[in-house]
C-alpha cells in the first residue's frame, strides 16, 4: 500500500475554500506520537489518532488525542453495539486505501465512514493530524477543526 498525498491535497483544498486557518507541515516519516510531536514542535496532546473500526455491522473513523488510550466499553456504549474490533491492516487498506499512521481524523466526505470523535478532542487549543502520509501534517485551531468537520460526539478515552 502507498501514501495517498492525494487526500492531503483534498484536505488541504477543503479547509483553504472554506477559509479555515491551518498549518502544513512537511516532515520525516514518523511512526509514533512522540516522534511525530517532535517533527511538529508540538505536545504530544495536540495530537489526535485515527483509528478504523467496526461496531456490530458499521465501520467508524475513531479519533482521540494520541496521548489517551481508547476505552472499549465506553466506545462500545456509545456506538451501541456489542461487540467491536479494530480494523486488520487489509481492511484499513480495502476500506480506505491506507496504512496505518495515515487516517486522518476524518470521515465523510473524506473518507466513505462517519467519524466518531472524543470528548477529549475539545481539551485543547489546537489538533494536528496526518491525512494519507506519515510525511505530512496538518495543525488547526480545534475549534475549526469541530466547526467544520462533520462529526459526532462522545465520551471513549481514559488516561494511560
Amino acid at each position: 500500500m502507498n501514501e495517498r498525498p492525494e487526500l492531503l491535497a483534498e484536505v488541504l483544498s477543503w479547509l483553504a475554500a472554506r477559509r479555515v486557518p491551518h498549518r502544513h507541515l512537511h516532515h520525516p516519516t514518523a511512526r509514533s506520537t512522540e516522534a511525530f510531536a517532535r517533527f511538529r514542535g508540538r505536545s504530544p496532546a495536540d495530537a489526535l489518532k485515527a483509528l478504523l473500526v467496526k461496531a456490530g455491522r458499521d465501520w467508524w473513523i475513531v479519533a482521540l488525542r494520541a496521548h489517551l488510550q481508547l476505552d472499549n466499553a465506553a466506545l462500545r456504549h456509545a456506538l451501541h453495539a456489542r461487540r467491536l474490533r479494530f480494523a486488520t491492516p487489509e481492511e484499513l487498506g480495502a476500506i480506505l486505501g491506507l496504512e496505518p499512521g495515515q487516517v486522518p481524523p476524518l470521515g465523510e466526505p473524506f473518507l466513505p465512514v462517519p467519524l466518531l470523535l472524543d470528548g477529549s478532542v475539545r481539551a485543547r487549543p489546537e489538533v494536528a493530524f496526518t491525512a494519507g502520509t506519515r510525511t505530512d501534517s496538518v495543525i488547526l485551531a480545534t475549534a475549526d477543526y469541530l466547526a467544520h468537520v462533520p462529526h459526532e460526539l462522545a465520551d471513549f478515552s481514559r488516561a494511560p
